[in-house]
């Protein structure tokens, strides 16, 4: 035992001083080594080498003393040859090394703080170290219970226990002839109650703690100085990076982890962690802490950080990407609470990660959650100031096995998450991606996403807000939250995305940008308020216009009120920018009071696939103040769940005010207990507006018997429950079948067919009878539903907004529906407008014919355009097995997808408008054709085309064609790709030509540095000679300029003929292919008796080198791998392989 305890140095480095100024003299100290670590009764002396750095005027005498220290321990100050130096005279600008000596005898276990002081008079300079005497673990065999296995005494009740480099292994795994298991460096095989556990391992060959305690076991921490991973350096000041992270795993099967005490904090803080530390519980069943502080990569809870930050560390330590994932059962109690949230110094009772000045954004730190999480804390933050991360539901305990009676079980657990206030109560502040905790300036980006569709939520809180800032700022950060759920609820007072409520002067970038996905079985209630987007910053060079807040329902969303506020104080704007609310998927919004006011409006609120949206009306409106409504697929359902402070019936209220000229496509969805009403938008004054009544709606059908016209005055109807003539009446709801006596209907005025989720305002059941509808000076009003069954067809050369369902048959006409879903077995051919389309058949658009409106295609549906497609700032889906034909012009929104198996067949243009971070159209299927691609108002690099892997480019719409294809775009054909190109040897080729007008395109062959797609001549006949150059691309006589700084280059097959092969070498710069013959010659040479270097002719540059190695009883084999980044030269060197056979080869493509 004596002889490892002897002769223990700790080396405390002290360097890279800044200066603090007192009267001209300056003076500071720093260390990468603030704590020393020392077993319980100790004999020994420490040095710890220091340098102190100093700016003076003349002369002066600086003291050095050190405050602190226990009983039993003393300390000297020497220069670096051992000299006493207790004082130093110093002068001008310098650095002074000095060592600092601990004289250690017995030290009692505790943690001491001790202060090194350099007094110069006019100068002082201070700085904080911990010396912490404690049991240690040595790690003689893995038995916590074994004496042996510890240095200072065996661990009880209240003992301080350290794990360092002692015990820890290099890796988690030992290989025992075939098997694999997991090491274990610590069995706890009993019930154990200590007082603080740390972890402290620096090495690289020791930095795995894998502990294991032993079925329905507890592993119990009582004291005050809970639950530590800490090591005694500063990882940044002291180099310990990727090779040195610690990884700490605990596991056990009904065993338990126990942090208890209102006073300890459990703190996870190992910085510089580029190299992503960890700490690891899944594999434990029981985790419970009831601590004060849950500081998990939390700069605020670093032992002495500030006295660091009073000593020039500049934010240093910083950088927590650590990784931390809980237990399978997790029970978290965390009793800190702030005394002011509303303040930058704001603290967080459970924090996952945060920096103080900057920190780190790659890569991002992981808090995986287990299968039953409930946190009780004031207030919680997933990830802080400076930092990247990420929180979700762990993947790996998702599905988990058992065995019973011999039988393996498969379990698919149900994963949840509640999160409360100590008491029960709500949350005083639930945050993602708050910049605060801090008085200083902030430098980095914030990114954090939370997402929690895995499992099941339970948050009940006061104040929730995503993305939020710091007074003070340098360089150009940006905040940026996202967060989704999918199952549960988030009860929340008052929610705000995007929050930038600090200091309305300062000049730095500083937006705040959040956004909150609540889908499928997701609640979201906000009680009071909803603010999307909170710029208190009136300085136009901080882009308060880019802090904005949005929400995508396509779960539940129940709010109050949707605010974006005129002023955020009095007198003071707010600049905030596009606050947008999407409903999607059947997703429901129920507002109980308003969205937003004229003053301050909402930039969009868009509906796709009957997403729904319920009001309850309080007087004449208008209840929701927007910019852009935008509907889209089948468009969006207005319910209504109480009116009063209307008045008498009828009554005309106005609903939504908007202000884009594209008219939305909203349909009547439920309304009070003995009410009907009509919806219209009313594109001239930019109101949706709704007419009430309590008269209840009839059924009436067409006869036609009197005359053809559809007029509010003439008997052409019958009562369907009587069957007595009639006329028409606005909200009646009518039926066309083949009973009819006239089958040309006339509309001679504006007719308002009724509105209801259950039935359609028309509904055409003709089999036999086709139908024509003429326009007469009249027009269908309103939003109602068109449903179309039977085998006849109906043209339709009337106005209407109305949304066309057609199930059976064929639409045609002249005229303009809303929104169109075109069902299997049914036809749509249409030369009028219409609103956006869902394709499950076959539908057409002519010559004359528009598309105003996103389009979707899905699976087994064909579209072919002849007309104009315009989708706005929508997008076109294609899924799987969906074909789109386009011969005519679209517009269309980025990025869009054409989904593996769909096909793009392009005889027209295709203009692609985007945003400046767009990627264009990805190609996972094919795209063929002679048309073009282009831009529409943005730069080709935004507009791009991207052939992904497993994509096909196909020039031309026969095999055999010689044509061409325009993509006028920046073409990026990834490795995996297809591009087909024909070719007649000598005389003509398929071109992809990259110049369209003012638009000029390029290519990236691939990613950085690789192999890119593969190129497939087709020879159509003809022979291939040496020399022979194929211009596949053209760019006028500008040379190609791809994006990489390392070009990625293409395959090229099949070879051009025997013995020859492609030359490539100009296909990067010029986009010129060459056939060259003969076969490259690999050379070899050996170097320095350990190494070959191979060489080949720089034309063959793009082969790759293959090897493969064997006994000498298989010798050559088919196992050949390619030698990495061969391709990017003809020059590569290897280690001399030890087998008995090893061979190489050069392989194109």
């Amino acid at each position: 035992m004596k002889n490892l305890i002897r002769n223990v140095v700790f080396l405390v480095a002290v360097g890279g001083l800044t200066l603090s100024q007192a009267t001209g003299q300056t003076l500071q100290i720093r260390t990468s080594r603030p704590r020393l670590t020392v077993p319980v009764g100790v004999y020994d002396v420490q040095r710890a080498s220091n340098t102190l750095y100093y700016s003076v005027s003349g002369t002066i005498t600086v003291n050095f003393s050190i405050s602190g220290l226990p009983e039993n321990a003393a300390y000297e100050i020497t220069d670096i040859n051992g000299t006493p130096m207790r004082s130093v005279v110093i002068s001008g600008t310098n650095q002074l090394p000095f060592y600092l000596w601990i004289f250690a005898t017995n030290v009692p276990q505790g943690i001491y703080d001790l202060v090194l002081q350099a007094d110069g008079g006019s100068a002082l300079a201070s700085l904080n170290f911990i010396l912490q005497s404690g049991i240690i673990w040595a790690g003689s065999n893995t038995f916590w219970s074994d004496p042996i296995n510890w240095l200072g005494g065996f661990p009880g009740t209240g003992s301080d226990v350290i794990f360092c480099d002692l015990g820890g292994a290099s890796n988690t795994v030992v290989v025992e002839g075939t098997t694999t298991n997991q090491v274990v460096t610590c069995l706890v095989s009993d019930d154990v109650e200590i007082g603080s556990l740390r972890f402290a391992q620096t090495n690289a060959n020791t930095r795995f703690h894998i502990f294991e305690i032993a079925p329905e076991k507890k592993l119990t921490v009582t004291g005050t100085n809970g639950f530590w991973v800490l090591r005694d350096y500063i990882n940044e000041y002291a180099g310990l990076w990727s090779a040195t992270r610690p990884a700490i795993y605990f596991k056990g099967e009904r065993a338990s982890l126990i942090v208890s005490n209102p006073e300890a904090k459990f703190a996870y803080l190992v910085d510089g962690a580029l190299n992503k530390p960890l700490l690891d519980l899944s594999g434990l069943d029981i985790f419970v802490a009831d601590v004060d502080r849950m500081a998990i990569g939390d700069y605020s809870a670093y032992p002495n950080f500030w006295n660091f930050q009073n000593n020039g560390y500049g934010g240093v330590p910083r950088r927590w990407n650590c990784d931390f994932f809980l237990a399978k059962t997790n029970i978290i109690r965390a009793n800190y609470k702030c005394s002011d949230y509303t303040n930058d110094s704001r603290l967080f009772a459970y924090m996952y990660l945060s920096s103080a000045a900057s920190g780190a954004t790659s890569p991002y730190g992981t808090n995986g959650l287990g299968i039953w999480n409930e946190i009780y804390a004031d207030s919680i933050c997933f990830v802080g100031a400076n930092q990247q991360g990420y929180v979700a539901f762990n993947p790996a305990l998702r599905i988990t096995t058992n065995i019973m009676g011999g039988v393996t079980n498969v379990v698919t657990n149900t994963m949840y998450l509640k999160i409360r206030n100590v008491d029960g109560g709500r949350v005083s502040v639930f945050a993602v991606g708050d910049d605060g905790g801090a008085t200083n300036a902030a430098s980095s980006n914030i990114k954090a996403w939370i997402w929690l569709g895995g499992g099941v939520v339970d948050i009940l809180a006061d104040l929730m807000y995503l993305a939020r800032d710091r007074s003070v700022l340098s360089s150009d950060p940006s905040f940026q939250a996202w967060m989704a759920i999918g199952d549960g609820v988030i009860d929340v007072n008052k929610l705000i995305l995007g929050f930038q409520d600090r200091n309305p002067n300062h000049t730095n970038r500083g937006y705040c940008q959040g956004t909150l996905w609540v889908t499928n079985k997701a609640v979201l209630k906000v009680n009071e308020c909803l603010i999307l987007g909170y710029a208190a910053n009136t300085n136009l060079n901080s882009n308060p216009n880019s802090t904005w807040g949005r929400l995508y329902v396509g779960g539940t969303a129940m709010v109050n009120r949707v605010e974006i506020p005129v002023e955020t104080t009095p007198g003071v704007p707010n600049l905030s920018g596009s606050g947008q609310i999407y409903i999607t998927n059947g997703g429901h919004l129920i507002l109980t009071n308003t969205i937003a006011n004229a003053d301050k409006r909402l930039d969009r609120l868009e509906f796709s696939e009957n997403g729904i949206l319920t009001l309850h009306i309080n007087g004449f409106g208008p209840f929701v103040y927007v910019t852009n409504l935008v509907t889209s697929g089948s468009g969006g359902v207005i319910n209504v769940a109480s009116v009063q402070n209307v008045g008498t019936y009828p009554v005309t209220i106005d609903l939504i005010s908007y202000m884009n000229t594209v008219s939305p496509v909203l349909k009547l969805g439920r309304l009070p207990s003995g009410m009907v009403g009509t919806l219209l938008a009313d594109q001239v004054s930019g109101m949706v507006r709704l007419t009430l009544n309590t008269n209840q709606p009839r059924m009436i059908k067409w006869v036609g018997n009197v005359n053809n016209y559809w007029d509010t005055m003439t008997t052409n109807w019958v009562r369907i429950d009587t069957g007595e003539p009639t006329r028409f009446i606005d909200g009646d709801f009518v039926v066309f079948d083949d009973t009819a006596v006239s089958q040309e209907v006339l509309l001679v005025e504006n007719v308002i067919p009724g509105q209801s989720p259950d039935i359609a305002g028309i509904t055409f059941s003709n089999n036999i009878k086709s139908y024509t509808f003429g326009w007469g000076w009249g027009q269908i009003v309103g939003t109602t539903r068109i449903a179309k069954y039977g085998a006849a067809s109906v043209e339709w050369n009337v106005q209407s907004d109305a949304v066309l369902e057609l199930y059976e048959g064929e639409f045609t006409g002249a005229g303009r529906v809303g929104s169109v879903t075109v069902n299997t077995g049914s036809r749509f051919a249409f030369n009028g407008q219409t609103g956006g389309v869902e394709i499950r058949g076959n539908a057409l658009i002519d010559a004359m014919g528009s598309v105003v409106g996103g389009v979707v295609v899905d699976s087994g549906g064909v579209l072919t355009n002849f007309g104009t497609i315009d989708t706005g700032v929508q997008v076109i889906t294609l899924r799987s097995n969906a074909i789109l034909h386009n011969a005519g012009v679209i517009y269309v929104m980025t990025p869009w997808t054409v989904q593996a198996t769909a096909l793009v067949v392009n005889d027209g243009t295709i203009y692609q408008r985007g945003i400046g971070s767009s990627v264009g159209m990805s190609v996972y299927g094919t795209l063929s054709g002679t048309g073009v691609i282009a831009t529409d108002g943005v730069q080709p690099n935004y507009a791009r085309v991207t052939l992904q892997p497993g994509s096909t480019l196909r020039i031309g719409n026969r095999p055999g064609e010689i044509a061409k294809m325009t993509i006028g775009t920046r073409l990026d054909m990834l490795a995996g790709a297809r591009v087909e190109f024909d070719v007649e040897p000598g005389v003509t080729n398929d071109v992809i030509d990259l110049q369209y007008i003012w638009d000029l395109g390029w290519v990236n062959f691939g990613a950085n540095a690789s192999l890119g797609a593969t190129l497939v001549i087709n020879n159509l006949g003809g022979t291939f000679t040496p020399g022979m150059e194929l211009r596949l691309f053209s760019r006028g006589n500008n040379p190609n300029t791809p994006d990489n700084t390392i070009p990625a280059q293409p395959g090229v097959v099949p070879a051009p003929g025997p013995g020859l092969y492609w030359d490539i070498r100009d296909m990067v710069t010029n986009l010129v292919l060459r056939v060259g013959s003969g076969l490259p010659r690999l050379e070899t040479v050996v170097q320095g008796g350990t190494n070959l270097v191979f060489t080949w002719p720089s034309q063959y540059r793009w082969w790759r080198l293959e090897m493969q190695t064997n006994s000498l009883a298989v010798g050559l084999s088919t196992n050949w791998v390619t030698v990495g980044g061969s391709w990017l030269t003809n020059y590569v060197t290897l280690p001399i392989e030890r087998t008995p056979a090893a061979f190489y080869r050069l392989v194109y493509p």
